[in-house]
């Protein structure tokens, strides 16, 4: 319910897919790891935390497209993920660690990563109505396969909050 899971019905399982809602425009990358729906008109089930934010967790539904991410070609072993390197600063997938409402608490937590040999390490500031949130991110990284592995690392030393973004 709160992992960035889906359910589709043809899709090999598992197969990470970037979700757009076509009203908003907003996307998330979700692993499709059940089957489903079963039922008429609709092309996927997501999972509580996905719904939410897309927009559409209050209604239940929403008009989204789909794309399946091509994973096929990715060979890592874990010693390459313990520091991970970007492979090109355009790359649009993240490993957000948290997102605070300053920046020392935000350079806090992402000099501790670094003194945890975790590498590209950023802080992030977006605003929103006035208020700065400022987010802390691993990446770019290239496929979104190396960012589940990135979020396996870092549940071995206790950070737990840390999901997939896409930008």
């Amino acid at each position: 319910m709160y992992a960035m899971t889906a359910a589709h019905k043809t899709l090999p399982l598992p197969t990470y897919v970037e979700v757009t809602h076509k009203g908003n425009g907003r996307k998330v990358i979700v692993k499709v790891n059940d089957r489903g729906p079963f039922h008429d008109g609709r092309i996927i089930d997501l999972s509580y935390a996905a719904a939410r934010k897309l927009g559409i967790s209050a209604t239940g539904t929403g008009p989204v497209s789909i794309r399946v991410i091509d994973t096929s070609a990715l060979d890592l072993k874990t010693s390459d993920v313990v520091l991970p390197q970007a492979v090109h600063d355009s790359g649009k997938i993240h490993v957000q660690v948290a997102a605070m409402g300053t920046e020392t608490a935000a350079d806090k937590m992402a000099n501790s990563l670094r003194s945890q040999n975790i590498q590209s390490v950023r802080v992030h500031v977006t605003e929103n109505d006035g208020k700065k949130l400022y987010r802390v991110r691993i990446g770019p990284l290239p496929n979104v396969d190396l960012a589940y592995q990135v979020i396996s690392e870092l549940n071995k030393i206790g950070v737990s909050t840390a999901r997939v973004v896409g930008d």
